[in-house]
C-alpha cells in the first residue's frame, strides 16, 4: 500500500514539475499541485507509515531518515514557491523554476529509492 502511495507522490511532483517549466506559469496551479503533494505525504505516506517506526531493522531506519529528507525537501520547496510567487522580472522567475525542478528532481529520486526499498 506504501509504494502506491509514494507512486501518486512521485506522479504529483512530476506535474509540478511540468507546470515549473511552461512558458508561462501559473502559480495558482502551482500551489494547488504543491498542496497535494504535501497532503499525499502527511495525511498518507506518514500515516500509513506509521507501523515502520515500530521495526527496528536497517531497511525502516534507512526509510525513515529518507522522509526526514523529504520532509525537510518539502518545507524548502514551499519556500522557493513563495519566492517564485513574488519574483516580477523574468530572470528572477527563470532562476526560481530552475531551483524547484531540481528540488522537485531529488524528491522523486527520494521516491524511486525508497519504491526500490519496499519491492525488496
Amino acid at each position: 500500500m506504501l509504494s502506491k502511495y509514494y507512486k501518486n507522490f512521485s506522479e504529483q511532483l512530476f506535474l509540478l514539475q511540468k507546470q515549473v517549466v511552461l512558458e508561462n506559469i501559473d502559480i495558482i496551479k502551482i500551489k494547488i499541485i504543491f498542496e497535494q503533494v504535501k497532503i499525499i505525504f502527511h495525511s498518507k505516506i506518514l500515516d500509513e507509515n506509521m507501523h515502520i517506526y515500530l521495526e527496528n531493522n536497517d531497511k525502516h531506519t534507512i526509510i525513515q531518515s529518507i522522509q526526514v529528507e523529504i520532509n525537510k525537501n518539502l518545507r524548502l520547496l514551499e519556500t522557493e514557491l513563495l519566492f517564485l510567487e513574488s519574483s516580477r522580472q523574468s530572470e528572477t522567475i527563470d532562476k526560481r523554476a530552475g531551483k524547484i525542478k531540481q528540488r522537485v528532481m531529488k524528491l522523486r529520486d527520494y521516491c524511486k529509492f525508497i519504491n526500490k526499498q519496499l519491492c525488496e
